[in-house]
């Protein structure tokens, strides 16, 4: 922040202002804005003259304006969270480093309350659907993965439990915003190159940033590249009774290896025009290619209809997004900010399955996800500690899919298979928002923002035309109990909703792999999948209670509550039918709005250094930090009248824990991580159980600082890897388990910083 004193006089006295007034009729709100940016009038200042001066001289008493920037240290991850005016979890640099890790998928499963799970984050350990994803708060592309980011483009994370008005209300779990980095404020250059292993070879990484300021223009080009390789270790048993009550099941190993590369740049440009205007341009370009074998061994069978077949796969994911931000000072007391970013997203695949080494069928596709996004807010300041914002979200996305199976060299669905199939989908948003400093005690911030999204197309195949819209009121309050103190009470009152997915509404259907053929019938525990275009969004209505304490060490522990009421519960359900695809009854798993149901959780969080938080045990000179969070979560679905009646991979509880120690006489410190989640059962359905066993997490690392510009890292991440087990079991005797056994991975780095 640059702060800026007019006229700051010799002899000390107070400026004073006065203003013109600027009078328009509301017409629209991008009308207002407009004249606000470009009719106001250029502010009267007048000022005190010192004795005997000439009030008419041009002297500099009269004039001259002293401009002043007011710079301190950089604020701590910390600080920025205790004085941000709802609840939020930030996590900066020296979080994302530390372990030197390839992608941010294994940077934000240590974190507390964080879950990843195909590349997307799962918070409160709700679905990926239910936690919102964010890239400079925007939402992220259609098809971004986690796995492909490198920390090396990312300057911090911000994670928001509950919504907040200027942000989509699409965040039942929360919010997780990752910022890209921004252009340094003077010329700086780092380079860090490294090397991992968990499979067959070393893979490299790299992963390099120069940045610079000429007069009112700086700009920064990150640049990021890396390699992955790794293999997991998978068991398959199935049981399956047939027409008469027999069971008849199979027993499979295999070797899952994937490999491939990324590579990915955000360039951004920032131009201070003036002091009261700025210009902000960023690009965000990624391209990734992936490759992926199945290699089964074929433990028993009582049926080779129960076998599953060996897969070769690849595929490429490519991102490109350009964004641009103009911001006007308009007074003292208002602000204009207008934002435009274009993106297109695509992607495309091939997928072959063997018999006898002799590929019977292949699946390809390919999609592109174009998007216009136009924001903008308007900011008022009504006194001194009293703000209040309108705001608007317009976006609009192209999405084309194009997918074709065939099996022995036709067409699997003719007419269907082969068919394009595309979507607009139109996005509105108004919002209102009112942030008020009530004393130095409270803090209030209310909102409501009305949102509407529209998934439309002409498909012959699937039309389809749904329509969410959705009311989000909200409110945010911040009290300290004592006015000089620095603990905090936070508490949270927010509706929340997930709109369905374009996937979830189409009704095209994928046959499952066991069955292909059409004239076959398929079983419960191998499905079809098809979408349902009538879905209507999930609401959800919560709370979220949070007690934060601060030491004047910089150390936070955090003890929170929430609550959740989930209406419109949407859940696949499993359902024996005739359909159109097929000459005999398939089984079927569609998304439907199965139940209302609830959600709580309490969640304890700690981190800093280890002298503040236990200062009988450990002496201040320690150089000991720590962390650690422990989360407990409770659901219930009302369809669901059993035990363990509870929301899809929610667990019943999850902790972690961490330390960080830095050695007194030798430039080195060490640390690391362990998260652990137990085994548990959802009962799904009322005659279908997915029962899942435990997880545990443990990562190592330490640090040797070679030079004040060169640092050494050696990382151990999944040092003790347990098997995973996943079971879905149904009242008829059906099973479908799978156990996964992954590997450790070895990493190496080395960082420069060049001044």
């Amino acid at each position: 922040m640059f702060a800026i004193i007019f006229n700051k006089l010799i002899s000390g006295t107070l400026m004073r202002m006065s203003k013109e007034k600027v009078a328009r009729p509301v017409v629209s709100l991008a009308a207002t804005a407009i004249a606000l940016a470009y009719q106001i009038h250029p502010q009267a200042i007048a000022q005190e003259i010192p004795a005997g001066a000439n009030p008419d001289s041009q002297s500099a008493y009269n004039n001259k304006m002293y401009r002043v920037e007011v710079k301190g240290r950089p604020q701590s991850d910390i600080d920025m969270r205790r004085r941000s005016s709802v609840a939020k979890q930030i996590y900066g640099n020296e979080e994302i480093e530390k372990y030197g890790d390839t992608n941010m998928s294994e940077v934000l499963r240590r974190l507390p309350g964080v879950e990843v799970q195909g590349g997307a984050p799962r918070l409160r350990g709700l679905g990926a659907g239910y936690s919102q994803l964010l890239i400079n708060g925007e939402p992220a592309p259609s098809g971004f993965s986690l796995d492909h980011l490198s920390p090396g483009q990312v300057e911090r994370v911000e994670i928001s439990k509950a919504a907040t008005a200027d942000q989509s209300g699409q965040a039942i779990g929360g919010t997780l915003n990752i910022i890209l980095k921004s252009p340094p404020r003077k010329q700086q250059a780092s380079l860090r190159v490294g090397a991992s292993y968990s499979d067959a070879r070393p893979t490299p990484n790299m992963s390099m940033t120069y940045g610079s300021r000429a007069g009112g223009v700086s700009y920064s080009l990150p640049i990021s590249a890396f390699e992955w390789r790794g293999e997991t270790l998978l068991g398959v048993n199935r049981r399956l009774p047939d027409a008469n009550g027999v069971i008849e099941h199979s027993l499979q190993d295999a070797e899952l290896p994937q490999w491939g590369y990324s590579i990915s740049t955000s360039p951004q440009l920032n131009w201070k025009i003036n002091d009261d205007e700025n210009f902000n341009l960023q690009a965000f370009l990624q391209r990734n290619y992936w490759n992926s074998k199945v290699l089964f061994k074929n433990i028993e069978a009582t049926t080779e209809t129960l076998l599953e077949d060996p897969s070769r796969n690849k595929g490429s994911f490519k991102n490109e997004r350009i964004g641009a931000q103009w911001r006007r000072r308009l007074s003292d007391t208002q602000d204009l900010e207008l934002k435009l970013s274009v993106g297109n997203a695509s992607d495309d695949f091939l997928n072959r399955t063997f018999k006898s080494e002799v590929p019977y069928r292949i699946s390809t596709g390919s999609s592109s996800d174009r998007t216009v996004l136009q924001s903008g807010k308007f900011v008022q300041s009504l006194a001194d500690k009293h703000s209040f914002s309108v705001g608007w979200e317009i976006e609009n996305r192209r999405r084309v899919d194009d997918r074709n199976v065939q099996i022995f060299g036709n067409d699997q669905l003719p007419g269907i298979d082969g068919t394009p199939f595309s979507a607009q989908i139109s996005r509105r948003a108004v919002y209102l928002q009112d942030e008020l400093a009530v004393s130095d005690q409270l803090v209030v911030y209310g909102g409501v923002r009305n949102e509407s999204i529209r998934v439309r197309s002409d498909s012959t195949v699937e039309p389809v035309d749904n329509t969410s819209r959705v009311l989000t009121p909200l409110l945010h309050l911040t009290y300290k109990p004592s006015a000089k103190g620095r603990d905090l009470v936070r508490t949270s009152i927010t509706r929340s909703y997930k709109a369905p997915d374009i996937y979830a509404l189409i009704a095209r259907p994928a046959l499952n792999s066991l069955y292909p053929l059409p004239n076959e019938a398929n079983n419960e525990i191998a499905t079809d999948k098809a979408g349902n275009p009538n879905l209507r969004p999930e609401l959800a209505t919560g709370i979220d209670v949070a007690y934060e304490m601060y030491t004047n060490g910089g150390s936070i522990v955090s003890i929170g509550l929430f609550h959740r009421n989930v209406k419109d519960l949407v859940r696949y359900v499993n359902t024996l039918e005739h359909v159109s695809w097929a000459s005999v009854e398939r089984w079927v798993s569609r998304p439907q709005n199965f139940s209302s149901a609830t959600s709580s959780g309490l969640e304890i969080e700690f981190k800093g250094r280890a002298a503040d938080l236990l200062p009988i045990i450990f002496d201040k000179k320690s150089g000991l930090n720590v962390r650690g969070a422990f989360n407990l979560y409770r659901s219930h679905v009302r369809a669901v009248p059993l035990p363990n009646s509870r929301l899809d991979n929610q667990q019943p509880w999850s902790a972690t824990m961490g330390f960080d120690y830095k050695l007194d006489k030798l430039p080195m410190s060490f640390g690391g991580n362990m998260a652990y989640t137990p085994g548990y059962i959802t009962q799904q359905t009322l005659n279908q159980l997915l029962d899942q066993s435990r997880s545990r997490a443990l990562d190592l690392y330490a640090q040797y600082t070679l030079s004040k510009d060169t640092t050494l890292r050696f990382a151990i991440t999944n040092a003790a890897p347990v098997a995973a087990r996943r079971s879905t079991v149904t009242d008829s005797g059906a099973l479908l388990e799978t156990v996964r056994d992954t590997r450790t991975n070895y990493s190496v780095t080395l960082d420069f910083k060049f001044q």
